[in-house]
């Protein structure tokens, strides 16, 4: 296995885990998340000649984050569902269950084998 194919999968993994450890939830289908890594990892996220050379990095990356931004959203289901449980520090009493990826981690993987495999193949 390369090292690029690997980049690309953890990327995604990471932003996932990332973005779920903060309480926000990707809606966009595998096949849009497979392309925009895809395009983040080819660094055609926009067209090169679209800004000077000297600004094309920064460029990218408020693309990328303009992207992130249309494709996000906060998950307060969890929220509201702990709220109702009295799950929360307000209540003085917080389980570690959203906080325990140890578990949950796999389950969170299988939910995207499909596009981390696709990746692996690019």
């Amino acid at each position: 296995m390369t090292t690029r194919f690997t980049n690309k999968r953890t990327a995604l993994v990471s932003m996932l885990v990332f973005l779920d450890m903060n309480g926000w939830t990707v809606r966009a289908s595998e096949d849009d998340m497979y392309e925009f890594i895809l395009r983040v990892s080819a660094h055609n996220v926009i067209a090169r000649n679209s800004v000077p050379s000297n600004e094309f990095a920064d460029a990218e990356v408020a693309s990328m984050s303009e992207w992130l931004s249309r494709h996000i959203f906060k998950n307060d289901i969890i929220s509201n569902i702990r709220s109702l449980l009295q799950l929360s520090e307000a209540h003085e009493s917080d389980s570690d269950i959203p906080y325990n990826l140890e578990e949950r981690l796999p389950s969170f993987i299988a939910k995207y084998r499909k596009t981390l495999d696709r990746l692996a193949k690019d």
